[in-house]
């Protein structure tokens, strides 16, 4: 099993470099977590996890390296991705001016519009 888990690892990283954001197949999902607001929001319909997905992907690499396991700085949403086998996986999303930001801990940095925070209620 952990030979599998870093065979995985590895593609995951080896894919991220030099690509778009990398999220987890709709699939392979049973709910997506939104905290950081003053209401948590659960996402368990699989037609909004795939507006979700298609909508996260749709974000521009910053060419800007996330170092950190969160963000450092202003108000952030979390999003965990809760997979049906077991574990997840962590962005952030943050607010600015006409765009939002999305961090994926230790890979990239991308931005998105707003239609993101609309999507997540």
């Amino acid at each position: 099993m952990k030979k599998f888990a870093v065979c995985v690892l590895t593609v995951l990283l080896l894919t991220a470099c030099g690509s778009g954001i990398v999220l987890p197949d709709a699939e392979d999902l049973c709910r997506i977590t939104v905290t950081g607001s003053s209401v948590p929001v659960v996402i368990d319909d699989e037609e909004k996890i795939r507006e979700l997905l298609r909508e996260l992907r749709q974000a521009q690499d910053t060419g800007s390296d996330s170092i950190r396991d969160d963000p450092a700085e202003g108000d952030f949403l979390q999003v965990d991705f809760i997979f049906r086998q077991g574990g997840a996986s962590r962005l952030f999303l943050r607010e600015e001016k006409d765009k939002v930001i999305v961090e994926q801990p230790f890979q990239r940095i991308y931005e998105t519009g707003k239609n993101i925070l609309n999507l997540l209620g």
